[in-house]
C-alpha cells in the first residue's frame, strides 16, 4: 500500500455512494466487525457482490497510516488498526486520519489551515477557552452541551450507545464560553501514539467547534499523540465534509505496529 506522506490525493471523492454507506453501516451494526472466517458474512458478501467490489477497490486505493504502540497491542475497540497478527478481523480499514507533524506550528501553517486559524482566533477573541477534561468531569460536561443542543434528558448509558465505551475510558478536551459555559467537546480513546475520536459535539456550528479541535491538537502534542482517527468520509454527515477537509483528515488504512526499539550505545 502507498505511504500516506506520498502522493495522497485528499481531494478525491470516495467511490462509495450514500446508499452504499448505509448498506455498510447496516452490515457493521449487525456483525460488529468484519471476520473473513464467518460463513454468515460471506453469504452477505455474495448477496452484495457489486458493493463489495466497489468497497474493495476503494480500500485498496487508500494510503496506509501506521499507529505505533509500546508493549501490548491495543484492542481494536480502542484503536481500530489492522495487524497481521489478527488477519481474520479486518479493523482499521478506510478510516479518516490526521497525521500530525513533529512540530505543532507546522500543522497550523499554510493556506490549507487558514480557515482553522481564522475560526480559532474568532473563538479566542470571544473569550472561549479549550482545555483537557478530567475523567470525572466528562459526563457533566457532555451532558451540558447535549442539553443545550435541545436534548431533553441525558444518562450514562448514552456514552456506551454513542461511543461504545464507558465514560471512564474516554479522554479529550472541552471548550468553555467566556462565561464558563460548556459549548463543545471532542472525546475518544487513546493508545500508542493515536487517539480515536468517538464523539465530537458543540452547541452550534460556530467557531467553538473549530477552537475545540485546535485544543484537541494541542492535547495531542502534550501527550505525544501523532494520529487522530475518525470515521471515514463515507460515514460523515455531508454538512461536515468541508469541516473535516479543512482540519486535514484524509481516508487511510490504519495499521498497528510495535514501536521500534532505539539502539543503545
Amino acid at each position: 500500500m502507498k505511504d500516506m506522506t506520498k502522493n495522497s490525493d485528499t481531494s478525491a471523492e470516495p467511490d462509495i455512494s450514500i446508499d452504499d454507506a448505509h448498506a455498510i453501516e447496516a452490515f457493521l451494526k449487525k456483525y460488529k466487525n468484519v471476520n473473513v472466517l464467518s460463513i454468515r458474512q460471506w453469504f452477505w458478501v455474495l448477496r452484495h457482490h457489486k458493493l463489495t467490489l466497489r468497497l474493495l477497490r476503494y480500500v485498496m486505493s487508500l494510503p496506509s497510516q501506521v499507529v505505533y504502540y509500546d508493549g501490548k497491542m491495543p484492542p481494536p475497540t480502542t484503536i481500530p488498526g489492522f495487524s497481521w497478527r489478527r488477519p481474520a478481523i479486518l479493523h482499521g480499514f478506510a478510516r479518516s486520519c490526521v497525521l500530525l507533524p513533529e512540530n505543532r506550528d507546522d500543522y497550523f501553517r499554510g493556506t490549507a489551515k487558514q480557515n482553522l486559524r481564522t475560526r480559532t482566533s474568532g473563538a479566542t477573541r470571544k473569550g472561549y477557552v479549550t482545555r483537557e477534561l478530567a475523567t470525572d468531569e466528562i459526563f457533566q460536561f457532555v451532558s451540558s452541551v447535549c442539553i443545550a443542543r435541545g436534548w431533553h434528558e441525558f444518562d450514562p448509558q448514552i456514552f456506551v450507545t454513542v461511543t461504545g465505551r464507558d465514560v471512564l475510558d474516554l479522554r479529550g478536551v472541552g471548550t468553555f464560553s467566556a462565561e464558563g459555559t460548556p459549548v463543545a467537546f471532542a472525546i475518544g480513546t487513546q493508545a500508542g501514539d493515536a487517539i480515536a475520536l468517538k464523539w465530537a459535539y458543540s452547541t452550534d456550528q460556530g467557531n467553538a467547534r473549530w477552537q475545540c479541535f485546535s485544543g484537541l491538537v494541542d492535547y495531542c502534542y502534550e501527550n505525544n499523540l501523532r494520529t487522530i482517527i475518525e470515521d471515514p468520509r463515507m460515514f460523515i454527515e455531508r454538512t461536515l465534509l468541508v469541516f473535516q477537509k479543512d482540519l486535514g483528515f484524509v481516508d487511510a488504512n490504519v495499521q498497528l505496529r510495535r514501536r521500534p526499539v532505539s539502539p543503545t550505545a
